[in-house]
């Protein structure tokens, strides 16, 4: 996901989005992980709304 020029990696959202969806999430910067891929800031999915 990016926003503003930012790049996130989203955490908990495997079963939840698919590629191209349009989503407001709800969440947040989560600090204390690590990815294998290091690929933009953790961010831990919490809800996900579709329009």
């Amino acid at each position: 996901m990016r926003d503003s020029g930012t790049l996130y990696l989203l955490l908990d959202d495997q079963d939840r989005l698919k590629p191209g969806d349009k989503v407001t999430l709800t969440g947040y910067v989560d600090k204390d992980v690590m990815s294998y891929c290091m690929q933009g800031k953790p961010f831990r999915v919490l809800t996900v709304s579709k329009p």
